[in-house]
């Protein structure tokens, strides 16, 4: 889904342990990155996952926020050459419900050139497509 944050289009995922539904929210602050033991894992599982995608440029684990006063959440950022895809969003969801609580949840943005600029500021991409002179970094 596409919807609008100000002056920029975002594809947006809610995971949950049921079927993730989506949401619109009308701003995001990115606040930083999302790093520990366990996000390096999580961001492990997935590089082979996002490697396979040949649309994936970048991804991003940061934190989010929605509302001003509003606890931070944490989301995976992709940049991709085609906007959001279901196939990989519903693979993300089964690789990040293998390694945490039911109760936990990720969110998954799509975002644009904008956003990552903003993103950038606050929080380094863990995976970047592999070029003849650059591997996926973790």
């Amino acid at each position: 889904m596409r919807f609008q944050i100000g002056d920029f289009a975002m594809g947006f995922r809610d995971w949950f342990r049921r079927s993730p539904p989506s949401r619109t929210e009308p701003r995001i602050e990115f606040v930083g990155e999302q790093d520990g033991e366990n996000e390096r894992r999580l961001k492990a599982e997935l590089l082979p996952l996002l490697a396979q995608y040949a649309e994936i440029e970048r991804a991003y684990l940061a934190r989010v926020g929605f509302q001003p006063g509003d606890a931070s959440s944490v989301a995976l950022c992709l940049i991709t050459r085609h906007g959001d895809n279901q196939s990989l969003v519903r693979r993300i969801d089964e690789v990040f419900k293998r390694l945490v609580p039911a109760n936990v949840f990720l969110d998954v943005a799509f975002l644009t050139a904008l956003q990552e600029e903003d993103v950038n500021r606050v929080c380094r991409p863990f995976y970047h497509r592999a070029t003849s002179t650059s591997p996926p970094q973790l």
